[in-house]
């Protein structure tokens, strides 16, 4: 009897397919800090920073992460690259000298004279509205980086971490004094964090990010708010062990990249979350997920020094809308 069980078994195993666990692959370019990525001209971009331990530059792929090519990047001073950005089908990075723009995704790159010799430490674009942080200061572009507005002046010195747009308002954050809040286009601000406070005063906000009508904000302590009326309140939605290094979304769904490979994801409005990082191994910092992107039927993740890594996003998703 045990005989005939076994053999029922082994041909179970032989003759039913296995549909294995979904998880994220690992598609190339280790041993480099990949501190962005952007989607465009049908082709995935990824910048990454140089230093003493790895090579910096921007790398392109045309078939979907499985290969890729070295950009010459003709008229960049170093191939270090702070910040990558995509404005209207124009790319922006920051570098050693300042702002570079190349208007063939990449290959040339002429340098923006407002910036030269300036430290860019952020880019952002939202519509016809780019910004950049340039020495502590931040400006906005409204005209494709033709000219340009200091609107810094109300605002505190430190450096801005991060910028988002709900409609035509502004919300700058900072890493020791919360959010603020432009509906002038910079002109005013106002200080917008009630409901931040944590223990030692005011969370360190690391990144911002609006979807809809819902402003969602990401800390160094791995803490989650989100804001549904324009940032005058903030809820405390969820909290997890590792530091939010960036927030993305797929429609509506949200994704957000921590510390020790960690991916989390929520499609209900940061009502629950579930880990969807499965895959990536979570080392404190080699495994950092700077930065996430999407091209259908993929998703993508850059990491610190543990190169790019790609999932289906059928498998994460129950129900994607193309």
């Amino acid at each position: 009897m045990l005989m005939k069980m076994f053999k029922l078994v082994l041909i179970w195993l032989l003759f039913v397919p296995y549909k294995g666990y979904s998880q994220w692959e690992y598609k190339g370019l280790t041993n480099r800090n990949l501190n962005s990525i952007v989607v465009a001209n049908n082709k995935i971009y990824v910048g990454a920073q140089s230093t003493m331990d790895f090579e910096g530059g921007i790398f392109s792929s045309s078939n979907n992460a499985d290969t890729w090519d070295t950009l010459t990047l003709n008229g960049l001073i170093y191939p270090h690259i702070n910040s990558l950005e995509l404005h209207n089908n124009i790319m922006y990075c920051s570098s050693y000298g300042g702002l570079f723009v190349s208007n063939d995704y990449g290959n040339n790159w002429y340098q923006v004279s407002n910036f030269i010799n300036k430290s860019i430490s952020k880019i952002f674009s939202y519509g016809n509205n780019l910004f950049v942080v340039a020495n502590d200061t931040l400006y906005l572009s409204t005209d494709n980086g033709t000219t340009w507005s200091n609107i810094h002046q109300n605002l505190p010195l430190p450096i801005i971490s991060s910028i988002t747009m709900l409609g035509t308002t502004i919300f700058a954050a900072y890493s020791s004094y919360g959010i603020y809040r432009s509906t002038d286009y910079g002109n005013t601000w106002q200080a917008v964090n009630d409901g931040l406070q944590g223990y030692f005063g005011i969370e360190p906000i690391n990144v911002l990010h609006a979807v809809g009508n819902i402003i969602y904000a990401g800390t160094m302590s791995g803490i989650i708010f989100k804001s549904s009326n324009n940032g005058d309140t903030w809820t405390k939605i969820y909290q997890q062990a590792y530091g939010i290094l960036c927030i993305k979304n797929f429609n509506n769904h949200v994704f957000v990249g921590a510390y020790y490979g960690t991916i989390y994801k929520s499609s209900d409005q940061g009502t629950t979350w579930s880990v969807v990082s499965q895959g990536i191994p979570d080392s404190l910092s080699s495994y950092a997920v700077n930065d996430i992107e999407f091209s259908y039927p993929y998703v993508y993740a850059t990491t610190y020094s543990k190169g790019v890594w790609r999932r289906n996003l059928s498998e994460i998703l129950i129900s994607v809308d193309k």
